[in-house]
């Protein structure tokens, strides 16, 4: 029983990752209020998440502010590119919805056929946006590269990807459907950030060696590998 409060022991080490978490937690939201540095911050918090469940060394704030400056050009140019994406996604989603029927008349089938195509795009932009921070702070490669290989890799992991997207989704959905749920914001990036590592760690094992980074700015993955 007293092994189980040791310093090394699972209490002591479960009650330091929590406060771990809570840390990154705060410097995520910290370093992504310009709004427009939301992507290098998620990058740089995944950049420590990844390396907690792999239970390397890692200080967490000069950690996380490593990563930032690293990735801080292509972080935010990825980010601008998703949020631009995820802009016309929704108006296309209002379009849909029937925002503009008074404006432009369209068949039944073809809203069907429009409604799928908007649907599809937004299950491919959940994958991708899921995947393509986590990448960018593990793999070293073009902006191009990033997204592509992103996107490929949460095709391929298909069962990893959708409880990955349900990690990310879910809690964000409860703080919008329930105001008081709002202090949840506080926690739910670092814990849905560990969690899902838990899973990119599993996944990144299959496109290089343990310890090796990739800094080749060819490097692809084929879908046809």
């Amino acid at each position: 029983m007293n092994k189980f409060f040791d310093i090394d022991g699972p209490f002591i080490v479960g009650l330091t990752k929590v406060a771990d978490v809570f840390i990154l937690n705060l410097l995520f939201i910290l370093c992504s209020i310009p709004i427009i540095t939301i992507g290098p911050a998620m990058t740089a918090m995944y950049y420590v998440t990844l390396k907690m469940v792999k239970d390397e060394d890692c200080y967490i704030v000069r950690g996380f502010f490593k990563s930032f400056k690293q990735n801080l050009r292509q972080g935010i140019v990825i980010w601008v590119i998703m949020a631009i994406v995820g802009a016309i996604m929704y108006f296309d989603s209002k379009f849909m919805n029937g925002y503009y029927s008074d404006i432009v008349a369209i068949s039944d089938n073809s809203a069907k056929v429009m409604g799928i195509l908007v649907l599809a795009a937004l299950v491919l932009y959940l994958f991708t946006i899921s995947y393509v921070f986590p990448v960018l702070a593990r793999f070293d490669n073009s902006i191009k590269n990033t997204i592509k290989n992103a996107l490929i890799m949460s095709i391929r992991h298909l069962p990893s990807t959708i409880a990955i997207v349900l990690i990310n989704v879910l809690p964000l959905l409860l703080v919008y459907a329930v105001p008081r749920a709002f202090i949840l914001l506080f926690v739910i990036f670092g814990i849905s950030a560990y969690c899902n590592s838990s899973f990119f760690v599993k996944i990144f094992k299959n496109y290089m060696p343990e310890e090796t980074i990739v800094s080749d700015e060819n490097f692809e993955i084929n879908m046809e590998e």
